[in-house]
């Protein structure tokens, strides 16, 4: 090579080093992007890429909808979902207990669509967050309250069977278990699960038993007295809502729900390539570890890093780790996980892979509130020790991984930030909603904690 062409090269080197200086281009990215993409169904990094803002043909990705997906739908269901006048049916007759609470009682968020509390509590609950408790003129066997924490509603698109036990819908997870949704010798979902003959996604699924199960009042009094009627002949045509009440419901809340994604989270723009320095070098250390060595994406392969399987961990139920529970004992059958509804002994104690972005603001982790910070999940997953005396079978993916004190930060710093979308709860809470109560939360306790006039 002539001494001319080797200077040339050498500028060409040089430029090209500066370049990726200039756009934060780091040694990592190759390795990383390569290890995202062989993680996926597809060796493709866009399988975990969520649709942009507005792009309401892919918000409900690979599933086929029995209704269309639009703005007007979505922001009626925000409005609903929020809804305090819904709550027209508590157990106890008097004026203080009278819409009160709303799916949003439950799903804040400013918790990331999960409680704020150890439990969630609907009917029967005072006050907000992490200062709720049940109402003291209730008995304990009284309020809607449940007995595994709630799961986030972030990105719940990519869910296909909802609950910890994935027991609505009748794909996916859920093919091949027919014989089981009527069946209430080992079925203990069945007022869920008979409704998945209807041939909806888990989500709409889901949402139609809602309104019973939640004690909502959802009919054409409720829709003339708060002037919904006319929001939804706008978003469904005159005459659906008479022809269809839950069914309406169902889909308002669906659609807002499919609305929901973490799509300003770095790693979101990451992926999108929209900067190569979204993620900083340390975030991008542990994103290469949650995709490696670290073994998490074995688990959480899903696009919003969920999964489609069930896992026996080992972590307490609400009963061991908050005594002062209500509604819930060592013969809670939601302790039981997906066996649960399978009756399968090898489903015992088996919960489904949740979601991960905006894991940060939780107050609790896993299905009994047993863990209060992300520290303390991680620690508790690389250790992969069972915590819960009754679980006698872990999860054969459940192994100990062992990993650095830069390592454990590196990762944990992707986790609490690099999946992060600081915009998603101001987005996702609506202006106001119909009836002018209070929201989410109509007690008179909650209204003084969330300063509502």
């Amino acid at each position: 090579m002539s001494n001319t062409r080797l200077i040339f090269f050498l500028i060409l080197i040089i430029f090209g080093v500066n370049s990726c200086i200039n756009t934060g281009v780091d040694s990592i990215d190759i390795p990383l992007r390569t290890a995202i993409a062989n993680s996926s169904p597809n060796s493709n990094i866009d399988y975990y890429v969520f649709p942009s803002d507005n792009d309401y043909n892919n918000f409900a990705p690979n599933t086929d909808l029995p209704y269309t997906l639009d703005k007007k739908k979505i922001e009626l269901g925000k409005m609903l979902f929020f809804e305090t006048a819904l709550g027209a049916f508590p157990v106890i007759d008097q004026p203080e207990c009278y819409e009160t609470y709303s799916c949003a009682s439950c799903h804040l968020p400013e918790f990331a669509f999960t409680p704020g509390s150890a439990q969630a509590i609907a009917d029967g609950g005072v006050g907000y967050g992490q200062y709720r408790y049940k109402n003291n003129d209730y008995a304990d066997n009284q309020p809607d309250a449940q007995g595994a924490r709630p799961l986030s509603l972030i990105n719940v698109s990519y869910v296909k069977n909802t609950l910890w036990a994935g027991v609505s819908g009748g794909e996916s997870l859920n093919t091949g278990t027919e014989s089981l949704w009527e069946d209430h010798t080992t079925n203990n979902y069945t007022e869920l699960t008979e409704l998945n003959h209807l041939g909806y996604p888990g989500i709409e699924t889901q949402n139609i038993e809602n309104i019973n199960i939640h004690r909502f009042k959802f009919d054409e009094e409720f829709l003339t007295n708060n002037g919904y009627q006319e929001y939804f002949d706008e978003a469904f045509g005159e005459n659906y809502v008479e022809e269809n009440l839950e069914l309406a419901f169902s889909f308002a809340i669906s659609a807002y729900l499919r609305s929901i994604y973490a799509q300003d989270a770095p790693f979101q723009k990451y992926l999108k390539d929209e900067t190569t320095d979204a993620l900083t070098l340390d975030q991008k250390k542990g994103a290469l570890l949650f995709f490696g060595k670290a073994g998490c994406a074995k688990c959480h392969n899903a696009p919003n890093l969920g999964g489609y399987s069930f896992h026996a961990i080992g972590t307490k139920d609400l009963y061991q780790e908050h005594p002062t529970s209500i509604r819930t004992s060592a013969d809670d059958f939601r302790n039981m996980g997906r066996a649960g509804f399978t009756g399968e002994s090898s489903q015992m104690n088996a919960f489904k892979v949740p979601q991960l972005y905006n894991t940060a603001d939780y107050a609790t982790y896993f299905h009994g509130s047993s863990k209060y910070s992300l520290e303390e999940v991680l620690n508790y997953k690389l250790s992969a020790v069972s915590e819960n005396e009754n679980v006698s079978q872990l999860s054969p993916s459940f192994t100990p991984v062992s990993l650095t004190a830069e390592e454990k930060a590196n990762l944990l710093d992707f986790l609490e930030n690099g999946l992060y979308d600081p915009n998603l709860a101001t987005k996702h809470t609506p202006a106001f909603i119909l009836s002018g109560n209070c929201y989410p939360n109509n007690d008179e306790f909650s209204i003084s904690l969330q300063g509502c006039n």
